[in-house]
């Protein structure tokens, strides 16, 4: 099962338009571990606000927004961490 999953990613970004290889990333990811909601961000130079580059909600394309990581659930991708949730994201979300 893994490996067919791996396999239809693989199939899916090498397939991505040049423009939507990260939208195509987040909705692979979100399928593969049945997320959702996936998004890829860049930090601005403070690395004090998030800015996404590609979101994927309930298995759509999504549009992008920016927050401050401050008092965020996601402070810690500051630290070079990733920042990962299992439930109630938006509730945990300023």
């Amino acid at each position: 099962m893994i490996d067919s999953k791996v396999e239809g990613i693989v199939r899916r970004i090498s397939n991505a338009e040049n423009g939507n290889f990260l939208e195509t990333i987040t909705l692979c990811l979100a399928d593969a571990i049945d997320a959702d909601t996936v998004f890829i961000a860049n930090l601005n130079d403070s690395r004090t606000v998030a800015t996404t580059l590609a979101v994927s909600a309930d298995g759509v394309l999504a549009d992008n927004f920016s927050y401050e990581l401050k008092n965020s659930p996601c402070e810690i991708v500051s630290n070079n961490d990733i920042c990962v949730h299992c439930k109630e994201v938006q509730s945990i979300y300023p």
